[in-house]
């Protein structure tokens, strides 16, 4: 039986390939479910290892966040410059991408297409789009860009000729099915995957499959995966408006250390989408000592929604300034990726303070109100 996992990668690689070999074309936007991403994430991991990689293709991975339209392309060039000097190599100063770029071509010469792979997934700015517009009239025909996104960018492959859309189409519930039916496959990963299959192909028999998988992996003492039985099992009964038991399953699963956090957040958004906000927050401020930076802002932030919400304006704007603290003590990494924006623009709302708004253009930049679109 072929490999499913192996299989899809070499769909990928034909997808790839096809692309790379139309000459005309400048940018790949591979369109994917949230499902396939990982496959995704896989091939280009592959193809960016030197040893493992069946292209010849350089592909070089930016992450620098868009902020606003004046600042990115020095983003992007500063990361790539950055990546260089790891190698020990310096490519002088540049103030954009292509000029970084140009640069590094001109350093490495490459016998194959140098892939510069952005993440635009959480952009829903339309100056990133028109910014994206730009770089492919601009790109060298040594150069591709790559994208993963769902339908975020299908505008820009109709305004432009050298844009190439493909769909993924992995048929992952078709991948997990044919994984489930290996021989020996009976560990508590196999079981898992197996009853997540069955609720994709009869999603109205989900609460049902989900008990079933429950007390068999309770006999077994698998209690990981009972626990993410009893998500699955609280996601179903939320979705049917049956908010007791959902909160009695999210209860469940807190009794895996390793869910807590989750199964608290998912039980304070059925109170907040109740407009039960006095039980949301009283969950909310139950997670604020959590040792992830990340709940503890989310935590934080909600409660001071929730506060608000209530009325309460000073309890929101003290809960809120805590959750500003937390975030000073995050790095850049964890602060660029957090809902920090979001924070900052409740803060606002709830008061003015110029201190506040100093601090605030300290850790976010002075256009920090440009990210609110951003953020997923």
């Amino acid at each position: 039986m072929p490999d499913p996992i192996a299989s899809r990668l070499d769909q990928l690689h034909d997808q790839w390939v096809s692309f790379a070999d139309d000459a005309h074309a400048r940018m790949l936007v591979w369109r994917a479910e949230p499902d396939e991403r990982s496959f995704v994430d896989a091939f280009l991991t592959r193809e960016s290892d030197a040893e493992r990689a069946e292209t010849p293709d350089l592909f070089l991975r930016l992450e620098a966040p868009y902020q606003d339209e004046s600042t990115h392309d020095a983003a992007l060039a500063a990361e790539l410059l950055a990546l260089a000097r790891e190698s020990d190599v310096e490519l002088g100063a540049h103030s954009s991408l292509l000029g970084a770029l140009h640069a590094f071509h001109a350093r490495f010469r490459p016998q194959a297409l140098v892939v510069v792979w952005l993440d635009p997934s959480a952009v829903a700015a339309d100056t990133y789009k028109l910014w994206l517009q730009r770089l492919v009239y601009a790109t060298p025909d040594w150069m591709r860009v790559l994208a993963i996104a769902g339908t975020e960018l299908d505008a820009l492959a109709a305004v432009s000729s050298r844009v190439r859309t493909i769909d993924c189409e992995l048929d992952v519930v078709d991948a997990m099915d044919a994984l489930t039916d290996r021989p020996g496959a009976r560990g508590p990963d196999d079981l898992l995957r197996r009853l997540l299959v069955r609720m994709q192909r009869e999603p109205e028999h989900a609460h049902a499959i989900v008990r079933e998988g429950i007390t068999l992996a309770g006999t077994q003492g698998w209690s990981e995966v009972v626990g993410a039985l009893q998500l699955a099992l609280a996601s179903t009964l939320a979705a049917r408006g049956e908010l007791v038991p959902a909160l009695g399953a999210y209860d469940a699963a807190a009794e895996v250390a390793s869910l807590r956090a989750i199964a608290r957040l998912g039980q304070g958004a059925l109170w907040l989408n109740a407009s039960e906000y006095a039980r949301a927050r009283d969950v909310y401020l139950g997670m604020t000592e959590h040792e992830d930076l990340t709940h503890q802002l989310d935590s934080y932030r909600l409660a001071s929604f929730c506060c608000m919400q209530l009325g309460d304006r000073e309890r929101a704007w003290q809960l809120g300034l805590r959750g500003l603290e937390v975030a000073t003590r995050m790095d850049d990494t964890q602060r660029e990726r957090s809902t920090l924006p979001y924070l900052a623009d409740q803060l606002t709302r709830v008061r003015g303070s110029s201190v506040v708004e100093a601090k605030l253009r300290e850790l976010l930049g002075t256009r920090w109100r440009a990210q609110l679109a951003t953020v997923a």
